[in-house]
């Protein structure tokens, strides 16, 4: 994302982004978490409170203030 002020993967990230006129596009891929809810993530894993999380291995209510759900 644009590692700007916000949470990486927060909307308010998106928006950030979006209202920057430098930025040109947004990249971003989508993962499946362990109960099947599509999130939109870079990497397979995510870094939360100093603890890494494998995306299929986590539920999404573990995971749902640190992403944007499909």
């Amino acid at each position: 994302m644009c590692a700007l002020d916000n949470l990486e993967h927060s909307w308010k990230e998106f928006e950030t982004c979006i209202e920057k006129s430098y930025i040109n596009g947004i990249k971003f891929d989508i993962q499946f978490t362990k109960d099947d809810v599509a999130v939109i993530v870079h990497d397979m894993t995510i870094l939360i409170n100093n603890q890494i999380y494998l995306i299929c291995e986590t539920y999404y209510h573990d995971l749902e203030k640190y992403v944007i759900s499909l």
